[in-house]
């Protein structure tokens, strides 16, 4: 398997503009799921997939079990307002280039080519991305990858927690707001963005072994596994790696704190690239003294 793919699955994995079956199986071992305890609340730091496919489920109980322990839930982002169809207007907008520019004003002939040609064998009309900034046309690709692969946002841990939390009213919100999401792609320097599509667009047919791999790696709940098929394949790639993990993972530090000292229980429910390896908000919260456990066996459900 490349390690373009691996880092085109990645990206989707972190971000939302995004095995062989296990379906009846017990699976031995930890969901990625980490406990830590304050006066009066325990957090839950829970590591997700914000894109599965149908194959994908059942998701580890362990899931579940926090969930209803938990009085909160916070996701990377408000979910409710990312599903705002004025919010995804207004992101849509941001993301275009000013009028008059196109993507052969960023790039060159040859990616410009082979983006029109991946367009259409996905069945798109081949300049429907032209307007795009570099960086949102990046997150679109990958995007538009997992789509074809049948991995959907509504079949991810987020879209499916949310949606149980509305019914039964649970409180939620965010710790990012998507035009902050959104708003670190564009600082990725272009030279960079038209490599990775390049590479991407190059090795395409390797992309379901790499979702099989990512998601294997998820679901095993082995921070070793997870360090090892994901956050290592962020460690080529310095820039990005800075700007979309080791930066909000600093962030996410402090919020995790005031609700270590709240009275509520709490569940965080972030990308598991965020809680494995160097940097992690796991060993962040390590260096200050804290001490979050992995909890307990959890299995997948019949």
């Amino acid at each position: 398997m490349s390690r373009s793919n691996r880092f085109v699955i990645i990206i989707i994995l972190l971000f939302f503009i995004v095995v062989p079956s296990l379906r009846g199986k017990e699976m031995p071992g930890r969901a990625p799921i980490w406990e830590l305890k304050g006066p009066h609340a325990t957090i839950y730091l829970a590591g997700s997939v914000h894109l599965l496919r149908e194959k994908d489920l059942p998701i580890p109980t362990g899931f579940d079990e926090v969930y209803e322990l938990a009085d909160e839930v916070i996701f990377e982002l408000d979910i409710a307002d990312m599903m705002n169809p004025a919010t995804m207007q207004r992101i849509r907008e941001a993301g275009l280039l000013p009028e008059g520019e196109t993507i052969a004003d960023h790039f060159d002939e040859k990616t410009v080519s082979a983006i029109h040609s991946y367009l259409k064998g996905l069945g798109v009309p081949a300049n429907a991305l032209d307007r795009m900034k570099p960086g949102t046309l990046y997150l679109s690709l990958t995007s538009m990858t997992a789509t074809k692969q049948g991995a959907k946002a509504e079949l991810g841990l987020e879209i499916q927690f949310h949606r149980k939390a509305r019914d039964e009213e649970k409180p939620t919100r965010g710790l990012e707001t998507i035009d902050y999401q959104m708003s670190l792609f564009h600082q990725i320097q272009t030279e960079t963005i038209q490599r990775l599509i390049n590479e991407m667009i190059d090795e395409k047919e390797d992309s379901p072994e790499a979702l099989d791999r990512v998601i294997a790696a998820w679901k095993s709940g082995d921070p070793k596994q997870i360090e090892e098929i994901i956050v290592a394949e962020l460690a080529e790639e310095e820039e990005i790696k800075n700007l979309l993990l080791v930066q909000r993972n600093k962030n996410w530090i402090p919020p995790i704190e005031k609700a270590l000292g709240g009275q509520k229980n709490v569940m965080f429910l972030v990308g598991a690239a965020h809680l494995a390896g160097d940097d992690s908000v796991i060993e962040l919260l390590q260096r200050k003294g804290y001490n979050p456990l992995q909890r307990s066996k959890s299995v997948i459900a019949p």
